[in-house]
């Protein structure tokens, strides 16, 4: 019986997965659904610095190095983590951040443009994502090469404990959605993993803020990139306050534009189409008259002949 119910209990888990699964595809807005593709992307790559054969690709094409001379990793190195416990930690902050950043978008599209409103936010969200991910990779940068290198090849070589290091990892894209979030609904409950207790959004945001400021003087030996955290925490803060002027008003003047001149097409198609029938009814005016005209001769002369 229980190797008859097997195929049964199999079908039954895949299919309650499967409901569960598009279900939650389903409730969750545009910025989640995003941020679940982003995940997918995360753990794809993650799984490809597993493979030996491919490292040395995977540390060109998905390694930030200052040094390197190579611009394009500092969005490729948004995706790549260096431990599953790294990558874990930036999803699922990820998950949780993009739907209320996604939920301010919407809120403030319809407040800075509430009769022409964006069809989703899908695309917004994820400019958004990339462009912070760069912003703060570019601040780690510049921070490394202008501050750090400078400091390893002059006098102070033997004094610094500072190294110019590779990046990678999403934590620059999260915080931005973290100061977004932190900025917009300052009020709003967030737990920190690893706390017993939750906080104001608010709260946490200023204290994980202040513990990378510290990171960054006193160059703590953690692991962490805290100038690139600083980085995505600064594009989050200045993207609430000026963002969306910048990313809408000339998305919205522009579409405004277009709207107008197919206004004015369509307002000339239908001239156009009045013109051609008033000409058709002047050429075909004066053909009808004399049809009428024979008309009524026909039926008075048949009306003499019966007469």
């Amino acid at each position: 019986m229980r190797e008859s119910n097997l195929p049964l209990l199999i079908k039954a888990f895949l299919s309650n997965t499967h409901v569960t699964i598009a279900q939650q595809w389903l409730n969750s807005n545009d910025g989640k659904r995003a941020a679940y593709v982003i995940c997918a992307m995360n753990a794809g790559i993650w799984l490809l610095w597993k493979v030996p054969r491919l490292r040395p690709s995977m540390q060109r094409h998905f390694l930030h190095d200052p040094l390197s001379g190579r611009w394009h990793t500092l969005v490729t190195s948004v995706f790549s983590h260096n431990s599953f416990m790294h990558m874990a930690v930036n999803n699922i902050a990820l998950v949780g951040f993009a739907s209320t950043t996604s939920h301010w978008m919407v809120v403030s599209e319809s407040r800075v443009a509430p009769t022409l409103p964006e069809s989703t936010t899908l695309y917004h969200f994820i400019a958004f994502y990339l462009s912070a991910g760069a912003f703060a990779s570019l601040v780690s940068h510049v921070f490394s090469a202008r501050f750090i290198w400078p400091r390893l090849v002059g006098k102070s070589l033997m004094k610094t404990t500072r190294r110019v290091l590779p990046g990678l990892g999403a934590s620059g894209a999260v915080y931005a959605c973290l100061g977004l979030t932190a900025m917009a609904f300052p009020t709003g409950e967030v737990s920190l993993l690893f706390l017993p207790f939750t906080m104001h959004v608010s709260t946490a945001f200023l204290g994980l803020v202040a513990f990378d400021a510290i990171g960054a003087v006193t160059a703590w030996r953690l692991g962490l990139d805290h100038v690139a955290h600083l980085g995505g925490a600064a594009f989050g803060y200045l993207y609430w306050k000026y963002g969306m002027q910048y990313w809408w008003v000339p998305w919205r003047d522009a579409a405004q534009v277009v709207a107008d001149e197919l206004l004015e097409e369509e307002l000339k198609e239908l001239e156009d189409e009045e013109k051609t029938k008033e000409g058709k009814q002047v050429e075909f005016g004066p053909a009808v008259e004399e049809k009428e005209d024979a008309t009524r001769r026909t039926s008075s002369g048949k009306g003499n002949g019966e007469k």
